[in-house]
């Protein structure tokens, strides 16, 4: 039978490129090469989220829109393709993971990342580099699962950590790399200014040098507290040259790999800015890109793609030290991929202390604040097992859109209504991460999918012209023409409020205006919708992040009056630590309510809240396919990131000449390769075929 493989050949060397014949493997559509020499398979993974089990995931690539399609991704079902694209390329293939790994389930979130960590040992991954939510437990956790030293540089002993045990040393079995993560006070003034991790790592794969460079999250500083305590985060952008001048240089690399959890529009613009990444292998905004992207200036090979929901495999031909061809496959980790069966039987067996029977053991969450053995906590069989059923679903709720979805205008809801008779409003924030729910019965564990956090519900004072500036913070994030001032997750999401939305990107979102306009808020004393009022003082109801400054609720800064929910729906005064005993409101729990007081049925929840002018939303495509984030933002043009000339990594290098001729022949911007006599050698679409 034959088949074709699109191929990308640098015009210039298609006739050194021989001989690229490809047998399929079983189990998999995408082929691998027979002819191995100078060949790398990069396999990557990204984003796990700590996702053990198979769940609902839409696939907006496989021709059913926003349907959900069950029993898809999960630990296991990755690791078969894992292995079956290592089976196909044994001796020349890499296994990357970078982003969220540690959190995004109620199994993670209560072992504090231990029920995910030693899976991920068995898949004997080559390099990782942490994601945002990876620092959410606090630093000592981050510490003992990836360096296995403390803040002052000592190793761990055994210990237990909020009231999990934990073993001496670090607990990942690979290599850690992160080239723009440093220590901060309090850390060990020695250490102070130090990376954490390594910047990089060589990896010897057929016969060549890999170098794997790590760039970490740069969001944490808006996050809370517990995530940045003794660590400072920078985007890498000064530190990312001189990195790849080392590896070229010194290390004598052949081929550069950059895993960033900077996110899709910070990668590429990095991508478009620093020369002399091979690969740019994008996480954290979770994208799907099912082509890969060759990088306007510098023809930088970039890819994402989405969550444990996919697995890539990018195979690359190297002559002398360069890319000089390769092939993207995205694959769907759906339905009809099966689970390896030494993983599931991992995975069972640390999910059955949280599953209903025998085996069922109570759990606590100890956040910061939080006096030893009191927090969020998983009590008793069968309200609080992960497999109970608490209610049912009409509507698909899923996070994926970035200005409004209907899953988080419900879970503001719940939120309120929590509180009816104590606040106006509700807000939630935009996270991205979940697993779809289908039509049908919700879980305890979908709902920790949503909500693997344990923030309090807290209740603060604010004047309209605070929760004005809040949401026009938020848009700024979201819509930023200039990538690098892009951060966070999506829009929030409001109940007892609506507002208008101008991305029509005409004029410039700058004082007075800005971005929101007709924005109506709840006056819960007659439950009626009036125009906001920036001089008066509303209550807003919404997520406290343990150990934010008390003047602080769901990042909006300057509440007054700031009070937690109780968990028998009282209120009490905010206070930074928990008096021992004090049962507190989570989200879960709250949203486990909202269910039940609406019959075990999730409630009919309006949508429209947010109305974009013109319903103009915009979208970034690439090669027809659409991000779910635009990656330029919305806004003038000249508001935007004018992209540079492209900054070298030739460092002691750049007065050879030949290096500058081969520079010029096949390293030349691939953005206008339709036109070889601008840009040298220029790139053609160059069609292979094989017999199998």
């Amino acid at each position: 039978m034959k088949q074709n493989l699109r191929l990308h050949l640098r015009t210039a060397l298609k006739a050194t490129v021989v001989s690229l014949a490809l047998a399929a493997a079983p189990g998999l559509s995408q082929a691998g090469y027979t002819s191995t020499d100078g060949m790398l398979t990069i396999i990557k993974m990204g984003d796990v989220h700590g996702h053990l089990e198979p769940h609902g995931v839409i696939f907006e690539n496989n021709g059913l829109g926003n349907t959900v399609t069950p029993n898809s991704g999960g630990v296991a079902k990755v690791y078969t393709l894992v292995k079956q694209i290592r089976d196909q390329t044994p001796g020349r293939n890499l296994l990357l993971n970078c982003g969220d790994t540690f959190h995004g389930g109620a199994e993670v979130m209560f072992t504090r990342g231990l029920a995910i960590a030693n899976i991920m040992n068995y898949f004997q991954i080559d390099a990782f580099t942490p994601g945002n939510w990876d620092f959410g437990y606090g630093q000592v956790t981050f510490r003992r699962l990836l360096t296995g030293t403390d803040s002052n540089g000592n190793p761990f002993p055994a210990g237990v950590v909020a009231g999990v045990p934990f073993p001496a040393g670090k607990v990942a079995n690979y290599p850690v790399v992160a080239a723009n993560l440093y220590n901060a006070a309090p850390a060990a003034p020695a250490l102070v200014g130090q990376r954490v991790l390594p910047p990089y790592i060589i990896k010897q794969v057929n016969g060549m040098k890999v170098a794997v460079i790590g760039l970490t999250t740069d969001i944490t500083a808006q996050q809370a507290d517990v995530f940045n305590t003794t660590f400072l985060q920078t985007m890498g952008w000064v530190e990312l040259p001189g990195i790849i001048d080392t590896v070229r240089n010194v290390e004598g690399a052949d081929v550069v790999v950059v895993q960033s959890e900077l996110g899709f529009a910070k990668n590429l613009q990095l991508s478009k800015e620093i020369r002399g990444i091979d690969v740019m292998l994008s996480t954290h905004t979770h994208e799907r890109t099912p082509k890969a992207i060759i990088v306007p200036g510098t023809g930088t090979i970039m890819v994402e793609s989405g969550t444990d929901s996919n697995v890539g495999r990018l195979d690359l031909q190297i002559f002398r030290g360069h890319v000089v061809g390769y092939s993207w496959k995205m694959f769907n980790v759906d339905d009809t991929v099966p689970e390896d069966p030494t993983v599931k039987a991992m995975v069972d067996a640390v999910r059955k202390p949280f599953l209903c029977g025998p085996d069922f053991v109570p759990h606590t969450f100890t956040p910061a604040g939080f006096a030893p053995g009191n927090g969020l906590k998983l009590k008793t069989q069968p309200d609080d097992c992960l497999d109970t059923v608490v209610a049912t679903t009409g509507t698909t709720i899923a996070r994926n859109n970035v200005l409004e979805v209907f899953s988080n205008n419900f879970f503001a809801d719940a939120m309120l209504s929590a509180v009816p008779n104590d606040a106006d409003i509700g807000v939630t924030n935009g996270y991205r991460f979940d697993t779809p729910i289908a039509p049908g019965p919700i879980t305890v564990a979908d709902l920790y999918h949503f909500f693997p956090i344990s923030p309090i519900l807290g209740v603060g004072d604010f004047t309209g012209g605070q929760i004005k500036s809040r949401i026009e913070n938020n848009l700024d994030a979201v819509f930023d023409p200039n990538p690098y001032r892009q951060r966070g997750g999506w829009s929030l999401a409001y109940s007892g409020m609506t507002l208008t939305v101008d991305l029509t990107g005409v004029e410039p979102a700058s004082i007075p205006r800005g971005r929101t306009s007709n924005l109506m808020i709840r006056n819960r004393s007659t439950g009626l919708m009036e125009p906001l009022n920036k001089g008066k003082v509303y209550s807003m109801v919404s997520c406290f992040a343990n150990g934010d400054p008390l003047d602080m609720l769901c990042n909006t800064v300057g509440a007054h009056n700031l009070r937690f929910v109780k968990a028998d729906g009282t209120l009490m005064t905010a206070t930074s630590a928990i008096p021992a005993g004090t049962e507190v409101m989570f989200p879960v729990p709250a949203i486990i309510n909202f269910l039940k007081a609406n019959g075990g049925v999730v409630p009919n929840t309006s949508m429209g809240r947010i109305t974009a002018v013109n319903n103009f939303v915009p979208q970034s495509l690439f090669d027809g396919d659409p991000l779910i984030q635009a990656s330029q933002g919305a806004g003038p043009a000249w508001m935007g990131r004018n992209d540079p000339v492209p900054t070298s990594w030739w460092g002691a290098r750049k007065n050879d000449e030949q290096m500058r001729a081969l520079q010029a022949k096949l390293r030349m911007p691939t953005g206008k390769r339709d036109n070889p006599a601008t840009t040298g050698a220029g790139v053609d679409d160059f069609e292979m075929s094989y017999d199998e």
